[in-house]
């Protein structure tokens, strides 16, 4: 295993989708990771989504206007949890490479992890499942057509799991990305810069490739 590439977005056009799928939507249970780089300039940017308002299975946001990082997951009822990091708490967007961790456990909690610490959690009022709503997964974008970031991402994964403390810790692993391959509970997983193919960045885990658009491959890498 070796970690040699991301992937820029560019803040205007850029984004990842990849199509459809119940292996990307566990609906009781998941944990999402990602190594991202952003600065406290951008606007309100999507990390990543399912769907758009009103009709999403999760999202997590950069929102300017109160900076933070904000993580939702919806029901197939039109019900809502919502967790939120401020920076002021954990500095995420100080353009430097963050490990960044989403964890939903159904009627339980949602949780953020920044670099291996549980940062950020609600209790209260979480959602039973988290909506299949048919829609494309996007990353560094809504739905690839609008809140586009600027920054990196690199080494972005989906379990159908809630990870312990520990596990999490591992995926941190004191900076550096590390090997997944053989993670029972692993869904999907994008190498991002690494192993893409003209547009096609390949699913380690399944079939689930992602297609980029303006996305370019870069060298800065988390270490």
């Amino acid at each position: 295993f070796t970690n040699t590439n991301s992937i820029e977005f560019n803040g205007t056009s850029s984004s990842i989708a990849i199509s459809d799928d119940a292996a990307i939507e566990p609906p009781t249970a998941f944990t999402v990771s990602m190594w991202v780089k952003i600065d406290g300039n951008i606007p309100t940017s999507y990390l990543w989504s399912k769907g758009l308002n009103g009709d999403y299975w999760a999202r997590c946001s950069h929102n300017n206007s109160n900076n933070g990082l904000n993580f939702q997951v919806r029901d197939s009822g039109g019900g809502s949890s919502f967790l939120q990091l401020p920076s002021s708490t954990f500095a995420y967007n100080d353009n430097n490479w963050h490990h960044l961790v989403f964890v939903y456990e159904a009627s339980t909690a949602l949780r953020i992890y920044a670099d291996g610490t549980e940062v950020s959690t609600n209790t209260t009022s979480i959602v039973a499942n988290a909506n299949n709503n048919g829609q494309d997964f996007t990353l560094g974008s809504q739905n690839g057509a609008s809140n586009f970031m600027d920054g990196f991402i690199d080494e972005f994964s989906i379990y159908s799991a809630v990870l312990s403390s520990g596990d999490i810790t591992s995926l941190y692993n004191s900076g550096t990305p590390t090997d997944q391959t053989g993670n029972a509970n692993l869904s999907f997983w994008l190498r991002m810069g690494d192993l893409i193919s003209g547009s096609t960045l390949p699913d380690q885990v399944g079939s689930n490739d992602g297609t980029n658009t303006d996305g370019t491959v870069s060298t800065d890498i988390p270490n």
